[in-house]
């Protein structure tokens, strides 16, 4: 399995949504640091359909570290089996207190890099450790 490692500020409940716009069956698995593999979400169906959410708290700061490390595997399967799904990480967009970045994957069927979504979003108070990011 590839992963995608993503960090998240610590001191803070993460909120991971999971979206699909695919014909194949796709599956996310996530694992934060220092813990297993949350349960897998895996589904397939029409644009941008929300298939489950993770709350992922990430913990007291760690001195030296550059945040809390989540490790993200997408996978999708066309009826021959799992396939690990190329993925792009998107640059981390914030508005007030809210804070978002996104995970797309593609699975070589129309090149819309919209077939996986991994919505990763949280807030902190204004002035808080996750404005820097």
């Amino acid at each position: 399995m590839n992963e995608t490692f993503v960090y998240v500020p610590f001191e803070t409940l993460v909120e991971a949504q999971v979206f699909v716009g695919a014909n194949y069956q796709q599956k996310v698995t996530i694992t934060p640091q220092g813990g297993g593999p949350y349960p897998p979400i895996e589904g397939h169906g029409g644009e941008d359909k929300e298939i489950g959410h993770w709350m992922i708290p990430t913990g007291a700061a760690e001195a030296g570290k550059e945040g809390f490390l989540i490790k993200v595997a997408v996978e999708n399967n066309d009826g021959s089996g799992w396939k690990v799904a190329p993925v792009v990480v998107s640059r981390r967009c914030s508005a007030a207190a809210f804070t978002a970045f996104f995970l797309v994957s593609e699975d070589s069927t129309d090149r819309d890099w919209n077939d996986c979504v991994v919505m990763f979003s949280w807030s902190t108070p204004l002035g808080g450790a996750a404005d820097s990011g």
